[in-house]
């Protein structure tokens, strides 16, 4: 319970920052969030009228969300503690009016019964970019797609090693299937939520957590190793004009046979470097986005020449590409069935702007996206 009282003004709710996801169905449905003071709500989502949507937020801590995540309180009794609310009304992400309620002043249709819990039995993944100033204005579809692409390569690297490691898994897929959202208000932020469960995916997260904390005493080394080595492309490059964000934050909810549990970990250059020197210069590769003519290359080896480039960061006039078509984003009107088709014909070329990691010690593009100019 708070006997703290917070404005009812809708001003004081405007511009607030996304901490966690802890609900996502067709757009987030519960999470934390901090004021521009600072202080701690969880936002709960209560209607939608057509015209604008009702939530109720509730002044909280910490350490009664987490309770509430682990089941230990019902939704119900989460209200209960909280005593005091705020019943906001907001349109096009914009907080309209807000009205102070005491908890047993809201309607019932809005409150689940004494037995409902958040139902955390998939996984929730949620990605945030931070950087100062930064807003989904001006974050471009592309880095999205990077960042989302860099992701699903982590994880699927470590769920192939702990297949291959362990008999448990061998009917587990390596590459699962994500709905995601791209951006939500309040925060620069890739919701990932798998479209089914996936034991697999839900140890390679308890792994990555742990490796990215430095809390991998327990691991083989094989496998941190391997890890670590995924983590380096994915870590922020301060050298980078695209890619140069201060952190990547990563948090979620992992369903377990015991009880929900949340993962959290930041990925930042400061790691990057300090992988990078472990690791050595094999390790070291450059985040950069090439435009220029794509000339037909090699299905077989899944690679291609992109010509004629643009003014870049490396001043060169070529470059020659590789890729998984399983972990590339694709934009424009581009589909899947186009970069196929280029490949194949010898005397197409398309002018495409292609992002990835360039390895300079191969001398090759590793693509994470692709997208039609």
């Amino acid at each position: 319970m708070t006997d703290i009282i917070f404005p009812d003004n809708p001003k004081y709710y405007d511009n607030f920052h996304v901490i966690d996801i802890l609900d996502y169905y067709d757009g987030p449905k519960a999470f934390t969030f901090h004021t521009t003071s600072g202080d701690f709500f969880l936002a709960y989502f209560a209607d939608d009228d057509g015209n604008s949507e009702e939530w109720i937020y509730t002044p909280t801590s910490e350490s009664t969300v987490s309770r509430l995540i682990k089941n230990e309180l019902s939704i119900r009794d989460f209200f209960k503690l909280s005593h005091v609310c705020y019943f906001a009304k907001t349109k096009n992400k914009s907080v309209i009016t807000v009205e102070r309620k005491f908890f047993e002043d809201l309607e019932s249709r809005y409150i689940p019964d004494e037995d409902v819990f958040l139902d955390f039995s998939e996984t929730l993944i949620n990605i945030k970019l931070v950087k100062k100033n930064i807003s989904p204005s001006n974050t471009s579809e592309i880095v999205i797609g990077n960042v989302t692409s860099h992701v699903r390569k982590l994880f699927k690297d470590t769920m192939r090693i702990l297949r291959d490691q362990s008999t448990d898994f061998r009917d587990c897929s390596t590459s699962p299937e994500f709905a995601y959202s791209g951006i939500i208000a309040g925060s620069v932020s890739i919701i990932l939520k798998p479209i089914h469960r996936n034991l697999l995916l839900e140890k390679a997260l308890q792994i990555i957590e742990k490796v990215a904390t430095d809390n991998s005493s327990d691991i083989e080394d094989e496998i941190v190793e391997k890890v670590e080595r995924s983590l380096i492309p994915l870590a922020p490059n301060s050298k980078s004009k695209v890619y140069g964000f201060d952190s990547i934050d990563v948090s979620g909810i992992v369903p377990t046979s015991l009880q929900p549990q949340q993962i959290s970990f930041s990925l930042n250059s400061a790691m990057r470097e300090k992988l990078q020197k472990k690791y050595g210069k094999e390790s070291q590769s450059l985040f950069i986005t090439f435009t220029g003519l794509a000339e037909a290359g090699d299905n077989v080896s899944q690679s291609f020449e992109l010509r004629e480039l643009e003014a870049n960061q490396l001043d060169y006039s070529s470059v020659k590409c590789t890729f998984d078509p399983e972990e590339i984003e694709l934009y424009g009107d581009l589909e899947e069935a186009a970069v196929w088709e280029f490949m194949r014909i010898s005397s197409q070329k398309r002018k495409l702007r292609v992002s990835g990691e360039y390895d300079s010690k191969e001398a090759l593009l590793n693509v994470r996206s692709i997208q039609a100019m």
